[in-house]
């Protein structure tokens, strides 16, 4: 919520304005000028989300639902049972896909490191 809330701060109301004194409507500026700037936050922000969020058992809990079982859930399940190489092998897959995430993320913000 900090990021998103920081970048639309940072986005000047001048912007739409002058958008819109040359005839855009209020969603073709929103979609044209605020959008792009705040997304690189929006992404940002959910992966600042997302990555803990894939080991976090707690958060997981909270999402559980009858219907719905998450990965955190799922892997203290198989290991509650007793089914410590399928536990492991799940687990494995959770630690890829973090490690697919992050090497994304990574990607996509190396042009603003300079590297």
């Amino acid at each position: 919520m900090k990021s998103a809330s920081a970048s639309l701060q940072q986005v000047n109301s001048s912007l739409e304005e002058a958008s819109r004194a040359c005839g855009a409507t209020h969603t073709e500026s929103l979609r044209d000028i605020t959008l792009p700037l705040i997304k690189p936050a929006m992404v940002s922000g959910f992966f600042l989300i997302f990555l803990p969020a894939m080991r976090e058992l707690t958060t997981s809990i909270l999402l559980y639902g009858p219907y719905s079982r998450t990965l955190g859930v799922q892997i203290f399940a198989l290991r509650d049972a007793g089914m410590i190489p399928q536990a492991a092998a799940l687990a494995s897959v959770a630690i890829v896909i973090i490690i697919i995430c992050n090497s994304i993320v990574t990607w996509i913000t190396k042009d603003r490191k300079g590297a």
